[in-house]
């Protein structure tokens, strides 16, 4: 399992998911298996199978606020894929199961986010409340400095406030220089404020902390391409192509790869 667990935290999801699999064949009522699962299922945006190993591994154990977390996650992201009516009837479920996760863990980062997301982001009418976000993004601070600056970075974004928003981006990313989901979402940012550079330089941040992390990669393909650096924009999405080519950053790799 020691493998497993390494694979999925290094991005290398196939690997782990067959792994988890063949030891969910020996128990299949093992909670972390099937956690485990989950998670690979969400990372790959099949929320409906993570949401189901999820629920599995609730039954099996209530108490770990990981599950929660990763279930929370999956019913908010299946509502905004889903139309406006099931949206608004996963949205309860997602805050439930955030709710959960803090119940059980009160530092819980990734919970918090999940809640700040919907307040940030939901229209008054479903929720959505900037005051309550404003109020959580304080409270991550106060446990995560660089997750701190990333939520009143995206709460300045949204009010159209892109210097200031800039400003907390680079706060988080020189805060938390390990953490390659900073290192993502503020890339992210850069890039679709047309500040190329800076993107790739983010990118490769995280990318030299985990090699596997696809979504760095394949966005940073992206940024090459815009700053007309080609051959170095299909290296990297042939290198997706080469170790990750059944997953969906393979499959997209695939296909930009075909139009450049």
């Amino acid at each position: 399992m020691q493998d497993a667990v390494k694979w999925v935290e290094q991005g290398q999801f196939q690997k782990a998911q067959e792994a988890f699999e063949a030891l969910l064949k020996q128990d299949n009522k093992n909670a972390d298996y099937l956690f485990y699962l989950g998670y690979i299922a969400l990372k790959q945006d099949r929320f409906d199978q993570a949401i189901d190993f999820l629920n599995k591994a609730e039954k099996q154990n209530a108490s770990d606020a990981r599950i929660y977390e990763a279930l929370g996650e999956a019913y908010g992201f299946k509502a905004q894929r889903s139309g406006p009516l099931k949206g608004a009837m996963l949205v309860p479920k997602a805050k439930k199961a955030f709710q959960k996760a803090l119940e059980l863990n009160e530092d819980s980062i990734r919970a918090r986010e999940g809640l700040f997301m919907f307040y940030l982001f939901l229209p008054g009418v479903a929720g959505g409340d900037e005051a309550k976000a404003e109020e959580l993004a304080a409270e991550i601070a106060k446990r995560d400095v660089a997750h701190g600056h990333m939520a009143r970075a995206l709460i300045a974004a949204k009010q159209k406030n892109l210097t200031q928003a800039e400003t907390e981006f680079i706060e988080a990313t020189q805060a938390a220089p390990q953490d390659t989901e900073v290192q993502l979402r503020a890339g992210l940012f850069f890039m679709q404020n047309k500040k190329y550079e800076q993107a790739i330089a983010l990118f490769s941040q995280a990318l030299k902390v985990n090699p596997y992390m696809y979504p760095a990669k394949f966005n940073r393909a992206k940024a090459y391409k815009h700053t007309d650096k080609i051959e170095q924009s299909k290296a990297d999405l042939q290198d997706i192509i080469n170790e990750a080519g059944d997953s969906r950053f393979g499959k997209q790799a695939q296909e930009l790869l075909s139009r450049w």
